[in-house]
């Protein structure tokens, strides 16, 4: 398994163990980092809305790193551009999930029944609870 992070090939040693195969692993770390489909973000989409704010956490970790005096520029700058990233690193992951989010919420459509051809209701009783089956 070249090539999958080193937690995931030790998962799929003790996979093997267990009688289980590290495809299955390997298969659900290459699915997670894929964004692609109806419910899922564009990357594209992505880069484009966190740009200017990427761009923002450059421009303030490049002027903390200027403010700080000779002689001190790690300890003057060090925990304002830590807390910068940390922000960035925030900011990105919310706009990720509510992306997400809206592209799950825009592909549902409760005025659009899905296909239900393959299912089979079961009858309701008076008090509006499905009856047992046989």
């Amino acid at each position: 398994m070249r090539g999958v992070c080193p937690i995931f090939r030790d998962a799929g040693k003790l996979l093997r163990a267990w009688g289980l195969t590290a495809g299955l692993v390997a298969a659900r770390a290459d699915r997670s980092l894929v964004m692609e489909g109806p419910n899922q973000i564009s990357p594209e989409a992505y880069l484009r809305q966190m740009r200017e704010r990427m761009e923002q956490a450059l421009r303030r970790v490049a002027r903390a790193v200027n403010d700080a005096p000779d002689g001190a520029w790690i300890k003057d700058s060090e925990w304002q551009v830590f807390h910068e990233f940390n922000d960035l690193r925030r900011d990105a992951y919310e706009r990720a999930l509510q992306m997400r989010a809206d592209a799950a919420a825009s592909a549902f459509s409760p005025d659009r029944p899905g296909d239900r051809s393959g299912i089979k209701r079961l009858p309701r009783d008076g008090q509006g609870r499905d009856q047992q089956g046989p």
